[in-house]
């Protein structure tokens, strides 16, 4: 592909994805005989829910001010 086709064909996929309109007309499917690239990380080190939850303390609220002493 030359850039222009390039160029169009991300814009496509752009404008596929900001509206929703266009995307309801589009079949999107998987083609069994294509590989498909995956972002699995599968290396990648796992931490639950629990243990991020434990190393969790809010001293602030989202404006930034302490949070109120009934909150600790």
């Amino acid at each position: 592909m030359d850039t222009d086709d390039e160029r169009q064909y991300q814009d496509f996929l752009e404008d596929l994805e900001e509206d929703e309109a266009i995307r309801k007309k589009v079949n999107i499917y998987r083609e069994s005989t294509i590989p498909v690239e995956s972002d699995d990380d599968e290396g990648a080190p796992r931490i639950s829910l629990t243990e991020m939850l434990e190393d969790l303390h809010i001293s602030h609220d989202a404006t930034g001010e302490e949070v109120a002493s009934m909150m600790t």
